[in-house]
């Protein structure tokens, strides 16, 4: 004989839903710059994701665990903090470090020459 015990139900908070339209009441107070700006940030994080994981592939360097699917979360939370706010990010935070321009050295590196035809971005 099968029963069911327990039925529940989990509440969840959509702003944006399957096909891309905003529900207008929950849109976040971000100016058309702002929202471009994050959107760069977490472009850019599957650039350095692309990169970082083939030198790791290749040998290059120790073990890289990828932050695709985790961009929006990382980048979001990092630009929500404030100037004198601690960030101990982890290993698929690198992101965040980006968002907190600890990073944008490595952002010029990468859009130097030798890379770009290195890796042909």
């Amino acid at each position: 004989m099968r029963k069911i015990t327990t039925q529940f139900q989990i509440p969840y908070l959509q702003i944006l839903d399957e096909k891309g339209n905003v529900d207008q009441q929950l849109m976040p107070g971000l100016s058309p710059g702002q929202m471009r700006g994050l959107f760069e940030w977490m472009v850019f994080t599957r650039i350095f994701d692309d990169i970082t994981l083939r030198l790791q592939r290749e040998g290059r360097m120790g073990t890289y665990p990828p932050m695709v699917g985790e961009e929006a979360v990382i980048v979001g939370t990092a630009c929500a903090m404030n100037r004198n706010d601690w960030l101990f990010w982890s290993y698929r935070e690198n992101a965040a470090a980006g968002a907190q321009r600890l990073m944008n050295k490595i952002k010029e590196i990468l859009q130097d020459e030798k890379w770009i035809e290195l890796w042909k971005i």
